[in-house]
């Protein structure tokens, strides 16, 4: 499980440093509706690949750990950033 989440905690990091040499608001704005679609598809991704492994004997354990990285990522993202939302 933390070979799950660290994988995808460093993809998050490595997608967040063009923020550091972006010079205007703009191109920072693109990148970070970019990052947030790239995020929300690659979940989404993780989330059918580990329902797949659950279903085989063999994988159920990398199934269960992807499910559990993805339910702790996607709990501790709506609770932090649940309070921006337009309808909270």
């Amino acid at each position: 499980m933390l070979i799950c989440l660290g994988l995808n905690l460093l993809a998050g990091a490595v997608l967040c440093t063009p923020f550091l040499f972006l010079q205007s608001d703009d191109a920072g704005i693109y990148w970070g509706l970019a990052l947030l679609v790239v995020a929300a598809l690659s979940l989404l991704v993780q989330l059918v690949i580990g329902i797949v492994f659950v279903t085989q004997p063999r994988r159920r354990p990398l199934g269960q750990a992807m499910l559990l990285a993805i339910g702790i990522i996607l709990l501790i993202g709506l609770s932090v950033c649940g309070s921006m939302l337009p309808f909270a």
